[in-house]
């Protein structure tokens, strides 16, 4: 089973905990107060093995902390079933008193680390040999991930629907990349209607089968359209994520060991789902047109990334139906905005409009086409493909 669960923050770690007996627990945790490590929600302790083993692996954090006092069945196999685990997690083995066969066994049977009260006598180096092993492990897995593209809309009918559904199915044709579109536009929606595409379910169907979800599972909830490109549409609305939206981590961290491209439909407006999973898109496209009241919100929008140190390098400005004679040029645009435009998209709603009624996407080599062509391959990295993109709308 592929593994579902979040990624570790960059250059930080996660422990997960699985220790049963109170007062051992309730030690460490106080240790690792003073500690550079986040602690998992969820508590990975179970009656048995079997349970504990699914809890690890949901969580598929970076460390695990496993009390061996009062586990059922065998501790060495316990810990050797853990390093298993797909993309398995450093093993600290917890006991409460430090007996050498018990030490011997849970080294040889997979653990980092040996710990044991007190814990102010050597657990903070033994914490930090295990995070750095961590660190070397996670900057080797993010190398292997795809990367997550997210359009974003500084207000309501900016656009970032339509360049999401374009953006993908131009990446998914022109490179033959293995492409996700995912819809989390919760008010919206749009996207699988814009592919002509009527969908049996949803990411919701995903997030509700989080505890069982592999590639089989994942297959039969995926839609796919004419180019191949695969589609995961948003839930029907009304619909209200609440506390699931913590587990939206999970899903985008399967989305990028799936896909080589993922990109990300996420409405208009600063919502607390994109505050909740932010950190894992590798690019956010924030698209505005030249109005008054979009450029206020997306400015706004800026600075609330910024307030969150996402940023930089991370995150592109883009106005969408661009007069051909604007009352105020690109220059002053980004003085007001205090942030550069990484593109600027033509107003061609006719072509647009016809095009929908087809029912098609517009080709590269229309001029808005082209524009959105050229866009999408600098988002995905690939500047080549961007000239040749930029070449066809030139021509057409």
């Amino acid at each position: 089973m592929i593994s579902t669960a979040e990624l570790e923050p960059r250059n930080q770690v996660t422990a997960a905990i699985a220790i049963g007996d109170p007062e051992l627990r309730e030690q460490v945790l106080e240790a690792l107060k003073a500690l550079p490590v986040t602690i998992a929600d969820d508590d990975c302790w179970a009656s048995e093995q079997s349970e504990i083993l699914a809890g690890i692996a949901r969580l598929h954090t970076g460390i695990v902390l496993v009390g061996l006092p009062g586990l059922s069945g065998d501790a060495g196999e316990m810990l050797a079933r853990i390093a298993t685990l797909d993309s398995p997690p450093r093993i600290i083995a917890v006991s409460d008193s430090a007996d050498p066969a018990t030490i011997l066994k849970a080294m040889r049977s997979g653990a980092s680390e040996f710990v044991y009260p007190p814990f102010e006598n050597g657990f903070a180096e033994a914490l930090h040999r295990v995070i750095a092993e961590s660190l070397k492990k996670q900057t080797v897995t993010e190398a292997n991930l795809g990367r997550i593209i997210g359009f974003l809309s500084a207000k309501g009918g900016c656009g970032a629907t339509t360049l999401a559904c374009h953006s993908a199915d131009y990446l998914r044709r022109s490179r033959s990349k293995n492409v996700l579109l995912a819809d989390l536009d919760l008010q919206s929606g749009m996207a699988g209607s814009l592919l002509q595409i009527a969908p049996h379910y949803s990411w919701a169907d995903a997030i509700h089968n989080l505890h069982r979800l592999d590639l089989t599972l994942w297959k039969g909830m995926v839609s796919t359209a004419a180019s191949g490109l695969a589609v995961i549409p948003a839930p029907p609305p009304p619909y209200d994520l609440g506390p699931a939206s913590r587990k939206m981590c999970h899903l985008l961290r399967f989305w990028r060991s799936q896909y080589e491209l993922t990109v990300v439909d996420f409405g208009h407006g600063f919502s607390p789902l994109l505050g909740d999973v932010v950190e894992w898109v590798d690019m956010l496209a924030v698209v505005t047109t030249n109005e008054v009241h979009a450029l206020r919100q997306a400015k706004l929008i800026l600075q609330g990334l910024e307030r969150r140190n996402y940023g930089g390098k991370r995150v592109r400005l883009v106005v969408n139906r661009m007069p051909k004679r604007p009352a105020i040029q690109v220059p002053e645009l980004e003085r007001i905005m205090g942030f550069p435009i990484q593109a600027t998209l033509p107003n061609d709603y006719r072509s647009l409009a016809e095009a929908y009624a087809q029912p098609k996407l517009l080709e590269p080599s229309s001029l808005l086409g082209g524009h959105m062509a050229e866009l999408a391959s600098a988002l995905a990295g690939m500047p080549e493909e961007a000239k040749r993109a930029r070449k066809f709308s030139i021509f057409s």
